[in-house]
């Protein structure tokens, strides 16, 4: 399970953060992300999380997750363990 998160450094060990950190530490990244390198990672894994709970997205879905995408990484990444949460919390019984 991914999260909950008390921190934004509590995000930096996931994997999508990972991934964009080592894009940075490569230097594959140019100033403003101009081949949307980040974007990109961000999105996918957004994606993949949103695949994995069974979450149909629809057009608007994908440019407002787009948006958020190139917005801020540790952001993206709550979003990103709410819907695992949210998804592993709906296939336990209630109690």
């Amino acid at each position: 399970m991914v999260g909950p998160y008390q921190t934004e450094t509590d995000t930096y060990s996931e994997p999508m953060p990972t991934a964009v950190s080592a894009l940075h530490s490569t230097s594959q990244v140019r100033t403003g992300d101009p081949d949307h390198l980040v974007r990109d990672t961000t999105m996918r894994h957004v994606t993949i999380a949103c695949q994995d709970a069974g979450v149909e997205l629809g057009e608007f879905d994908h440019r407002k997750l787009s948006w958020l995408a190139e917005t801020d990484t540790a952001a993206v990444q709550v979003v990103i363990g709410l819907i695992s949460r949210a998804n592993e919390g709906g296939r336990r019984p209630r109690q």
